[in-house]
């Protein structure tokens, strides 16, 4: 009997241990996302015009992992993608030149088509979302999180 409640004791600290953070929900006025509740809201701002919307940064605990949140209310999603290969672009050419790294590719998730742009270390996520242009961007190593607040996003008309 005492060896029974040790493996439950040891069970439920393990269990307690790894388990995941609870989640907390960011509600804004133009959208709605759940992050890892040992994540916090550095910054939230309107974004300015002609691009409107909403701006979201979101930091790890330890502050090493950082995401933004960006709503477009007035530009589309081509006017994003075009401002991102603009950028994929030079990163491209200074890549034949310096050795940086840069890539793109195309990723669903949850049924959100993505365009991905990978530019200096820093992963940049292009959609459209309830008829909204939306850039996600993260460090490579936060890319799980945002792919879960992609996941979640809800936008608000």
């Amino acid at each position: 009997m005492e060896k029974d409640f040790r493996h439950i004791i040891i069970a439920v600290a393990y269990t307690t241990l790894t388990a995941t953070p609870k989640k907390k929900t960011f509600d804004g006025p133009y959208m709605s996302f759940e992050y890892p509740g040992d994540w916090k809201i550095t910054e939230t701002d309107k974004l300015e015009e002609p691009d409107g919307g909403q701006f979201v940064q979101l930091m790890s605990e330890d502050e090493s992992n950082l995401i933004n949140v960006n709503v477009y209310t007035d530009l589309t999603l081509e006017e994003l993608i075009s401002r991102q290969e603009e950028l994929y672009n030079e990163c491209y050419q200074e890549s034949i030149e310096k050795g940086v790294v840069c890539s793109k590719e195309e990723k669903t998730v949850d049924g959100v088509k993505c365009k991905i742009y990978d530019l200096v270390m820093i992963r940049h996520y292009c959609f459209e979302k309830d008829g909204k242009a939306v850039l996600v961007t993260c460090n490579f190593n936060a890319a799980n999180v945002a792919e879960d607040i992609i996941k979640s996003l809800k936008i608000k008309q």
